[in-house]
């Protein structure tokens, strides 16, 4: 079902284990959404599958001063609930993501819609195969108004700081 109105802050979210895949924080279907002052470290698999934070859809969201070391750290992944609402108006703010070189930093599933999503104020991107890697062949609509603003991708392998295949189109997109 739908969630309204939540907030999760000021809290640390540890693994010693990395025999099975898990996932830190996962929205799914949610309303306002307020993620702040999180601290995810290590969290790691054999696998490498574990997941800091999976968002799975809806609107108004705010993500700010993130540290997630993960296999995957954060992971934009489609609304089981409500078809081509996948995630509109986030923000996210103040981000250190520090992936497992056989994933990207940012993930986005293939066949998501984006709309009005805003990355700023420091974005660290740290180590994964690419930076944020987006590989749609399945989406029915135009994803728009995505915006990147200083971000910084080092010590990754030999992908893409952005890797953006759109099925249908990307528009007013902003890369600074």
């Amino acid at each position: 079902a739908q969630i309204w109105q939540n907030e999760l802050s000021d809290l640390g979210i540890k693994s010693e284990g990395n025999t099975r895949p898990k996932t830190a924080i996962k929205v799914v279907d949610a309303d306002g959404i307020y993620i702040h002052n999180i601290v995810i470290y290590p969290f790691a698999s054999a696998a490498h599958n574990a997941v800091g934070i999976q968002l799975q859809g809806r609107e108004t969201g705010t993500l700010s001063k993130i540290d997630s070391w993960a296999d995957l750290p954060l992971w934009i992944d489609k609304n089981p609930n409500y078809a081509g609402l996948d995630l509109d108006h986030y923000h996210f703010s103040d981000l250190y993501l520090l992936a497992n070189n056989a994933q990207p930093v940012i993930k986005v599933t293939d066949g998501a819609t984006l709309t009005n999503v805003t990355f700023d104020g420091f974005q660290a991107w740290v180590n994964g195969s690419s930076g944020l890697y987006w590989n749609d062949t399945k989406s029915t609509g135009v994803s728009y108004n995505l915006s990147f603003n200083n971000v910084r991708w080092e010590q990754g392998t030999s992908g893409w700081m952005f890797y953006l295949n759109h099925h249908v189109g990307i528009q007013s997109l902003t890369l600074r």
